[in-house]
């Protein structure tokens, strides 16, 4: 039997798993194809960590359409971590991500750190965030998106439109300009935890 067929047969047999971490494993999308199978129905899983799965575009989008009908899940981990092994999940991916952020109403907490966001994705994340009530930490660390008015106003809005308590952004060169704005707007949100390091800051 197929590995990933079967870590889907063992996860719609057993009702009972909550916690699945399949973390430094390489399932690629072949495999977020099957564990999509069961996002889509599972009523009993809450956390998911797929962090360093080989995970691309593609894997992503399954994913993100699978948790469009999932009502349990409250954590999900696509990032990346050290070692071999990285996740891919590109802007394409986050069109799916918009009906997520709409619609989901128990997804608390979203890892996407380490992966191939550039702007368009950020704006993607940016829309579907607005009015929602329920995601609770964000973080799109060490992607690829850098400064510029566009980015900057898409981030601004995921501050402003959002009920976040937890933003990390680190590691995308953001630079000074524009981003005093962002700065302003995070000193009077109600965000608790915000992640700014080695954003290109230069306070001289």
């Amino acid at each position: 039997m197929n590995t990933s067929i079967a870590l889907s047969f063992i996860l719609k047999t057993n009702t009972q798993c909550s916690y699945l971490s399949l973390r430094r494993n390489l399932l690629g999308d072949e495999g977020a194809i099957e564990l999509a199978k069961v996002i889509r129905t599972t009523r009993s899983l809450v956390y998911v960590d797929l962090a360093s799965t080989g995970l691309l575009s593609r894997g992503g989008t399954v994913i993100f359409r699978a948790l469009q009908k999932n009502e349990s899940i409250t954590s999900l981990d696509l990032s990346t971590c050290s070692g071999l092994i990285h996740n891919h999940i590109d802007s394409a991916s986050t069109k799916e991500l918009i009906h997520v952020l709409l619609n989901n109403k128990v997804l608390s907490i979203l890892n996407l750190n380490g992966n191939a966001i550039k702007v368009a994705g950020i704006e993607n994340i940016s829309r579907g965030i607005a009015g929602n009530t329920c995601l609770l930490s964000l973080k799109i660390a060490y992607n690829e998106f850098e400064g510029g008015v566009k980015c900057i106003n898409y981030l601004k809005r995921i501050v402003c439109d959002a009920n976040l308590k937890e933003l990390d952004i680190s590691g995308n060169k953001l630079g000074n300009k524009y981003f005093e704005e962002v700065i302003i707007l995070l000193a009077k949100s109600t965000i608790n935890r915000i992640n700014l390091s080695s954003v290109g800051i230069d306070c001289n």
